[in-house]
């Protein structure tokens, strides 16, 4: 039997193998001993020589020791915006049910295996406003409909949730802009300098603890504790020198500030918005007070009600509800004085305000009055007159030395004036004559012709010299814009435009109400009015505040507008382009990219795993959220320019036309799916099935780009040969796609509750309405080309409508993308570029879009540490603008934290320039004004950095080349953005990093490519031209 015991021999291999095993770990514990031993004699004062850290090291200790303290200072104060509910403590009650029902349908989803369902629990109000806002709704609910009240707290609950939503968004982007950003600033960068303290700290202790033994070694020792001391100190100087470069980076990072702006900005805009709502809500409910009847009376109810009524003991004012019945009317007001002695010349006239539901109109009274007990309305239309005398008892008035308020009943009367018809002939006043404390607004023609642009007072009004004046305005054939001075009465006011069509007839419903700008010397404030009108020759102002109404009527002859000639704004004769601006280095940029970014956008059609015709938005990854779907509007967008390179063959190409086969194949099987929201619907699964998980929905822009891609795709097919009979099939019948989309743009051109084209908002936006245009008006064309007469007259008719009120979203300055809303987006420069009809109406070359540009520019300069900090590439060229989606925006490619520069959106700007280039060179001219001024002049990179005046210049001219050229070097300075930030092998992401530049979010986005191609198709042919 063998024996196993091991021999001396093993014992001694396997005690050599352990030991030399262990040695490291005995290194790194002999270390650890040295320090400890060191920090010993430190802390004991035993130590003979400690090394002292430089002094430079010191301060930077603390400067950032300073900065970790304001870090924490902060956080523990912002964490709250992050809790609900953060600004008021919910009532007990409330979360003890709420605990209660959970526990109860926890208890009995546990019983029954079903999930629980909280949805019955009573919801905690998110802020002390919405609190304030439910308590004034549930406390409404037990009061009679229309019961002053009742209609009070509904003002109170509405405002109230207006001020909780904003006091929510408040926190959001506190939480987005400031928070976040503050954490991760300290769990980071100061988190990484104080790890380099920590490990200077070790280090030197080491290094003490070596120089300590070198002085006490033996000679035979004293070579090797030298050895271990220089390389201890070399390893000393090293992490000291890390620290401080990492200490100065926290020092020296523009961060904290940027992040303590981006905190006051959002406290500034909570409190001046909530601030406006509570000023408006305050003399709603003072009102109420006085307020006889607070809804509009049911239809043919009764000819004339008071609605309220104020007096101050100065001036009796009010509002009266007017049934419709006829265009000329006559209401007045008739008081007795406090002796009950009535008098003819005891009246006072009431002026039209606006338009109401259910044929009403509101009018308004308003007049000096010493000494009044009561009064009743007079109502004379159509050879007809009515009265409202409060069911014959006449309304009582007490003066405010008699009474702590009006009241709106009585039953005492000196003289009752009985509800009657009576048939009389009477004076008729038109509704702008004004109360006596006014003058009088006429609407007498003028034969004067004025520009379309007006300059009537250049200079803010002398104090107090008159209440109201037009400054300038301007019309140009579709909107009626302009600026007036009002002087600042009282905070409350009202200040409208009225107007009469070309054909001088003037209408309750022709009204632009003003928006109040800014505040002026001498006590005055801008306000600015813009609408979209289709006809106009003269208006007036009207200006009411403090129960007084004042008007600028021109002198009594009204302000005359003229229609501006629909010929262009100037007329050349075209000449070969302008290419001195175009950047040599772009040049073979594009040379080597354009293939690579086509083959990267083609890989993306149809890829592995998905149906034909499919249109992946991204390749599927790991490294950002999943865009491994087909969007409509992406897709479309993508095909479209599939179709420029068709468009560039200009000839058959069947594997080009397969693509679109299939893209019609697949949309056909979408459109008939059963989605949410039809042909609205905003993506779908890589199959052609629908995508039924939270989305914002519907997206009213889709099926517009999607015909129009469609209708380009079959022109051009047509063009090259192909059969009309395909094409015909692709309009409609059993595979038909285009047509259902036109119907589905028809359908819903006017709703405004769709989403935007980033998908985070609901409203009318540019982007939606010009995509929608472009389609109708292309559909028109498209139709008459097939013979489809008929659709093409309906879609002549629905473009049409389109046109009448596209200009609404131009404010007056810029051209912007929400109504009522965001102003600044890139959602206008990609407009201007894939909706532009030629027609000059907010396409590239229209100085309103080139104006919006270089404000935006301007804004994006500030927005991103990357247009600051790096403004050049290797070789020192200049960099355009990096451009995000729009001011504020927090995603990041993956989550919500601070959003960064687009590459779409700074190819966008691109080719807004080329384009608007392309189209002076075509013209052979070109027009500069207050607009396209701003691009042209402005300093670099948000403008071309040149001085020209306002005037029309002619191709060749000194100024007409400087434009064009500084417009090529614009876009060229724009894709040399994109090339600089792009990742390697000319593969293009969603974003790029706001601080470092660096790619960020999905990767190869096709969009992305899509972009750049098409702005190099624009550079091309603006280079053939």
């Amino acid at each position: 039997m063998a024996s196993n015991i091991p021999n001396s021999a093993q014992i001694n291999e396997f005690a050599s193998s352990f030991m030399s095993k262990l040695a490291p770990f005995g290194a790194s514990a002999a270390k650890g001993l040295s320090q400890g031993l060191q920090y010993s004699k430190e802390v004991m004062g035993k130590a003979a020589d400690v090394t002292e850290l430089p002094a430079t090291y010191k301060d930077l200790e603390t400067q950032v020791d300073a900065v970790k303290a304001l870090h924490d200072h902060f956080l523990k104060i912002s964490v709250n915006y992050t809790r609900k509910a953060y600004d008021y403590q919910p009532p007990l009650t409330t979360t003890a049910l709420n605990y209660a029902s959970s526990m109860q349908k926890g208890i009995t989803s546990l019983i029954s295996g079903s999930s629980s369902d909280s949805s019955h629990a009573e919801d905690i109000p998110p802020s002390m406003s919405h609190a304030l806002a439910k308590a004034a709704s549930t406390s409404r609910e037990g009061l009679p409909q229309g019961e002053t009240l009742g209609v009070a707290l509904k003002k109170f609950a509405d405002t109230h949730n207006r001020v909780g939503d904003l006091r929510v968004k408040m926190a959001d982007e506190i939480n987005a802009r400031f928070h976040q950003p503050f954490t991760t600033t300290l769990n980071q960068l100061i988190g990484h300098a104080m790890k380099a303290r920590r490990t200077v700290n070790s280090v030197r202790l080491n290094y003490d603890a070596a120089r300590a033994k070198l002085k006490s070694a033996k000679p035979e020792e004293e070579e090797k504790l030298r050895a271990e001391m220089e390389a201890t100190e070399d390893e000393f100087v090293a992490v000291v020198d890390d620290a401080m470069a990492k200490m100065k980076l926290v020092i020296e990072s523009p961060e904290p500030l940027k992040n303590l702006s981006d905190l006051v900005a959002a406290e500034l805009a909570y409190f001046k918005a909530a601030h406006e709502a509570m000023a408006e809500l305050s003399p709603e409910i003072d009102e109420l007070q006085t307020t006889v009847h607070a809804t509009v009376p049911t239809p043919s109810s009764t000819p004339v009600q008071v609605e309220n009524y104020a007096y101050n003991g100065e001036f009796l004012s009010g509002t009266i509800w007017i049934e419709n019945i006829a265009y000329t009317k006559v209401v007045q007001v008739f008081y007795s004085t406090a002796a009950s002695v009535w008098s003819d010349s005891q009246v006072i006239a009431a002026s039209y305000q606006a338009a109401n539901s259910n044929g009403y109109e509101t009018w308004t009274f308003n007049g000096s009055v010493s000494s009044i007990s009561e009064f009743y309305v007079k109502y004379q239309v159509s050879g007809n007159t009515y009265y409202d005398n409060n069911n014959s008892n006449n309304y009582a008035v007490y003066s405010p030395s008699t009474a702590t308020s009006s009241t709106t009943t009585t039953t005492t009367t000196t003289t009752s004036i009985v509800a009657t018809t009576v048939t009389t002939t009477t004076t008729t006043t038109t509704r702008t004559t004004t109360t006596t404390t006014t003058s009088t607004t006429t609407k007498a023609s003028t034969t004067s012709t004025l520009a379309t642009a007006t300059t009537v007072h250049a200079s803010v009004p002398a104090a107090s010299s008159t209440p109201v004046q037009v400054e300038n305005y301007a019309y140009d054939g579709s909107t009626f814009s302009g600026t007036i001075w009002v002087e600042n009465i009282a905070y409350t006011k009202v200040v409208q435009v009225f107007y009469s069509t070309a054909a001088s007839v003037w209408s309750t419903s022709q009204v632009i109400s003003a928006a109040y700008q800014a505040a002026n010397s001498n006590g005055y404030e801008t306000w600015t009015f813009s609408g979209a009108v289709a006809s106009i020759s003269e208006f007036y102002v009207e200006y009411q505040v403090s129960g007084s109404t004042y008007y600028d009527n021109n002198n009594s002859n009204n302000y005359a507008v003229s229609t501006p000639p629909a010929t262009p704004t100037c007329s050349g004769t075209p000449m070969a382009a302008v290419t001195s601006g175009f950047q040599s280095d772009i040049t073979a940029y594009f040379a080597a990219g354009v293939p690579l970014f086509t083959q990267y956008m083609m890989s993306n059609i149809h890829p592995s795993g998905t149906s034909a015709g499919i249109v992946v938005a991204a390749p599927q990854n790991a490294t950002a959220n999943n865009y491994f779907y087909h969007w409509i509007r992406d897709s479309s967008l993508v095909m479209d320019t599939v179709n420029d390179l068709y468009l560039r063959k200009n000839v058959s190409d069947s594997s080009i036309e397969q693509l679109f086969f299939n893209f019609q194949n697949i949309t056909y099987k979408m459109q008939n799916e059963g989605a949410n929201t039809g042909l609205g619907e905003a993506k779908f699964n890589v199959d052609g099935s629908d995508y039924t998980g939270g989305w914002c929905r519907p997206q009213d822009d889709g099926p517009a780009l999607r015909a129009t891609a469609f209708m380009n795709f079959a022109t051009q097919y047509l063009a090259v040969g192909g059969s009309l009979s395909v094409v015909k099939a692709m309009w409609t019948g059993s595979s038909g796609v285009i047509l259902p989309d036109l119907n589905y743009v028809i359908s819903y051109y006017t709703e405004t509750g769709g989403c935007d084209l980033w998908e985070e908002q609901r409203g009318n936006f540019f982007w939606t309405y010009g995509a929608q245009r472009r389609s109708l008006h292309l559909a028109s064309t498209f139709a008459t080309l097939i013979g489809d007469t008929t659709n093409a007259a309906t879609m002549k008719s629905a473009a049409a409508t389109l046109d009448a009120s596209y200009s609404q979203f131009y404010n007056g300055s810029v051209v912007q993308e929400i109504l009522s809303g965001r102003v600044f987006d890139s959602a206008v420069n990609l407009g201007a570029i894939h909706h532009d009809l030629g027609d000059g109406v907010f396409g590239s070359s229209d100085s309103r879009i080139l104006a919006s540009l270089y404000q935006f520019g301007v804004g994006m300069i500030s927005e991103y540490t990357l247009n600051t900090a790096n403004t050049t590439n290797s070789a020192g060229l200049p960099l355009g603008i990096a451009f995000g989606r729009y001011y504020g925006d927090v995603y990041n490619g993956a989550s919500s934290s601070q959003g960064n520069p687009w590459y779409l959106c700074t190819a966008a700007a691109a080719e807004v320039a080329y384009r608007a280039a392309i189209a002076y060179t075509k013209a052979g001219c070109l027009s500069v004004d207050s607009h396209n001024i701003q691009l042209f002049n402005g300093a670099a990179p948000a403008g071309l950095g040149l001085s020209v005046s306002t005037g029309t210049y002619q191709a060749n001219s000194t100024t007409f080349n400087a434009i064009v050229a500084g417009l090529e070097t614009y876009g060229d300075k724009q894709i040399r953005r994109v090339q600089w930030h792009g990742a390697s092998g000319y593969h293009l992401n969603e974003q790029y990093n706001r601080n470092t530049g660096l790619p960020q979010g999905v990767t190869d986005l096709t969009w992305s490519y899509s972009a750049m191609l098409t702005a190099y198709f624009a550079r091309e042919e603006l280079a053939s031209l």
